[in-house]
């Protein structure tokens, strides 16, 4: 994806890089928009030095994988090209990779070439050395203090994919609630989309993003810059999915289905000190609520939109000691 000087033991240069920078394109555009850049490498897998023909894709894909010198080198001076021509604030390798003490000073390399770079889990040989873990089409059931980050398509496929169909991605809704599900424990959401040949993003999953981005309008306080809660979750006696998170004495409560009654009691030693209760939307709602023994019931303006989530902000939460 980029006009590589690094040779191959095999193949010509028109062979096996692009003339031209696709990489350095992106790269410029998406830091104009203060975005992070981050790059991509399949470490352990290239299909250029691999003589096995694979005949079943799981497992022999792994079992396929180069583990020649030659190939090793090649890695390692790929990955010190792109350090050099991009500067990436996350290198995000892919699929194992080749053996050999090399990989320290690539990750050296790196963090002294961008301060604030960071490096995901999928190095094998050094399973200790990452910033997060990245998990694929799962959602950790804890709230763990390491930082996580669920990678996936909006669908089954990492590109474009002709054939998908709304029945193969993820609903608004769903993907709303996938998103509060990982931030409320302390992880990230990696979407893939899948441009096709003209780049243009296809229309089933160009809805659900602008359903997605029209919702982090009005709730995204909640979502940037929080941590989780004492808990992550809680149901409703009513079987009202919760989801939780926290932002300095800021509380945020995220109910991602309608609740069959207008009242809500929320359970916790920390809400005994509640100050006000807002329901977050194109306008604010201040809420009544009531302090209990065991927390504090909140009441809900009757007939509110439930199309997707909705997230209620408590002030007076004192910020707990599990923040990380």
């Amino acid at each position: 994806m980029y006009p590589s000087k690094v040779q191959h033991p095999f193949l010509q240069p028109n062979q096996i890089s692009s003339g031209k920078d696709f990489i350095g394109g992106l790269a410029k555009a998406v830091r104009a928009r203060i975005i992070k850049m981050g790059v991509y490498y399949s470490g352990g897998l290239d299909w250029s030095f691999t003589t096995k023909p694979i005949t079943n894709l799981w497992p022999e894909l792994f079992e396929s994988m180069p583990a020649t010198e030659a190939y090793s080198d090649y890695a390692d001076a790929h990955l010190h090209e792109i350090i050099n021509r991009y500067q990436p604030d996350v290198l995000w390798n892919d699929v194992n990779y080749p053996k050999g003490e090399k990989l320290l000073s690539v990750f050296t390399h790196l963090f002294n070439t961008n301060h604030h770079a960071v490096v995901n889990d999928r190095w094998n040989q050094y399973p200790t050395l990452y910033n997060f873990t990245t998990p694929e089409y799962a959602v950790p059931d804890s709230n763990g203090f390491k930082k996580w980050e669920t990678c996936r398509g909006i669908g089954f496929s990492f590109g474009y994919n002709q054939t998908e169909t709304d029945m193969q991605l993820l609903s608004s809704q769903a993907l709303i609630n996938l998103l509060i599900d990982i931030v409320s424990k302390n992880g990230n959401l990696l979407l893939n989309i899948g441009p096709d040949a003209a780049g243009n993003i296809p229309a089933n999953q160009l809805s659900r993003l602008k359903d997605l981005g029209n919702w982090m309008q009005e709730n995204s306080e909640g979502i940037y810059d929080t941590h989780p809660w004492k808990k992550t979750a809680d149901t409703l006696q009513d079987g009202t999915a919760l989801r939780f998170t926290q932002k300095n004495d800021d509380g945020y409560v995220f109910l991602l289905q309608k609740p069959t009654t207008n009242s809500i009691l929320l359970k916790g030693n920390s809400l005994k000190n509640v100050k006000s209760v807002v329901l977050a939307g194109k306008k604010c709602i201040p809420l009544h609520f009531k302090k209990t023994a065991v927390g504090v019931e909140i009441i809900l303006p009757k007939n509110i939109d439930f199309t997707f989530a909705r997230m209620i902000k408590i002030s007076g939460v004192p910020t707990e000691a599990n923040k990380k």
